[in-house]
């Protein structure tokens, strides 16, 4: 069953928070200089034989737009946009967004500041947007590519390549719940793993895994990708795993997509420079979805959830007929740096760069056994988190 992927994955980080202030923290995987050293000292420290040794293809300083395209809330106060940017530049031509109306007419920019030391500004019109109106968002991506020069960190030049994203403005605005929503907590599993790990890029490990999915209200769902989602466990979101050092997360998003989360814990040691997972035994975990810039949030219930280490499921002949699926780590079997959804759909998974198609079934056989194919939960062209792996 093949699939266009989705959501624009972006560069990961170190674990650490936001800046105080106005906006909420966010997981991120590992920091943009993280992302870089950790490629280099694979790719510089290593003999040059050593093929086994972690070369990311890209090191982005500048990734763009973390939000999606499509319609966005009467109250948004901008698409989020990460990378390097100092603030005032004097013209709008010297920022690093352009906005245009749907005719073509360039329009004067405005900008505000979410996260100094992460990087993270929002860029809308300067004299706001109009409902009903549409705006075309362009800004440029930078790749820098590591040389391979042993014991010598140095970054190749920079790629740029253009990025747009399309919005349309809703006359419907994104209001917060009344109360808590729903955390679906799927049954637990222990089965092998990949993770981020230094020197090889990742790692396989033995692990108890807990998939967890937020409910978001029916108010919030057509405004999906514009949304800032957390994992909060133990009242910390310091919670920040990847499949790979060279597989960026999206701020806003987790190493499994956007609402939704993969918990596990390490059974025996820990892989040197592998991400420690979480520890064996209870944990408190809650998720949140908030409009950036605005006080607008949604916050899971807290749930109490154990991880413990057991024999490995019998994916062929015992353990849950149906499992979530991965297609980030699909993806970065191939060397793609993430995955995107083009409208928030089942069908609309793509690996990027490149928007290449995803195989679902293959995704299933690869993550648990030939044995196991894709299943859409809903009728097509499904929801976006509704594939799933069940046991022929």
């Amino acid at each position: 069953m093949t699939l266009w992927l989705a959501k624009e994955a972006g560069i990961a980080s170190l674990n650490h928070r936001l800046a105080e202030g106005s906006f909420m923290s966010r997981n991120y995987i590992c920091s943009l200089g993280w992302v870089a050293a950790a490629g280099l000292l694979c790719a510089f420290f290593l003999a040059p034989e050593q093929s086994a040794a972690c070369s990311c293809v890209c090191y982005f300083p500048t990734w763009g737009f973390v939000s999606g395209g499509g319609l966005i809330p009467s109250n948004s106060r901008g698409l989020l946009w990460w990378g390097e940017f100092e603030g005032a530049t004097g013209t709008d031509q010297g920022l690093p967004v352009q906005i245009a109306s749907a005719s073509g007419e360039l329009l004067p920019v405005e900008y505000e500041l979410v996260s100094k030391n992460r990087g993270l500004w929002l860029f809308r019109p300067r004299d706001g947007f109009k409902i009903g109106k549409s705006y075309v968002f362009t800004t440029r991506q930078v790749c820098q590519k590591p040389i391979r020069l042993l014991l010598s960190n140095q970054l190749f030049g920079g790629i740029e390549s253009e990025r747009r994203v399309n919005v349309t403005v809703s006359d419907q605005a994104v209001v917060s719940p009344a109360g808590p929503v729903a955390l679906k907590v799927s049954s637990p599993i222990t089965h092998p793993l990949g993770i981020a790990a230094g020197v090889s890029c990742g790692v396989s490990v033995n692990a108890a895994q807990l998939p967890i999915e937020m409910v978001l209200p029916e108010a919030m769902r057509a405004f999906r990708d514009q949304l800032y989602f957390e994992t909060i466990i133990d009242g910390t979101d310091h919670w920040s795993p990847s499949a790979s050092i060279c597989t960026p997360v999206l701020p806003g998003t987790s190493w499994q997509g956007e609402g939704v989360d993969l918990l596990f814990s390490i059974c025996g040691d820990t892989p040197a420079l592998a991400h420690e997972g979480l520890a064996s035994g209870r944990h408190t975990v809650e998720m949140r979805a908030s409009l950036p810039g605005t006080d607008v949030s949604a916050v899971t219930s807290k749930v109490e959830v154990e991880l413990r280490c057991k024999e490995p499921d019998n994916l062929d002949n015992g353990g849950p007929a149906i499992r979530n699926v991965s297609l980030q780590a699909y993806c970065a079997r191939r060397s793609f740096t993430g995955v995107r959804n083009l409208d928030s759909t089942g069908y609309g998974w793509r690996c990027i760069p490149g928007d290449a198609n995803i195989d679902v079934n293959q995704a299933c056989a690869e993550q648990y056994s030939s044995n196991f194919a894709a299943q859409l939960l809903s009728e097509p062209p499904g929801g976006p988190n509704d594939w799933r792996c069940r046991r022929r």
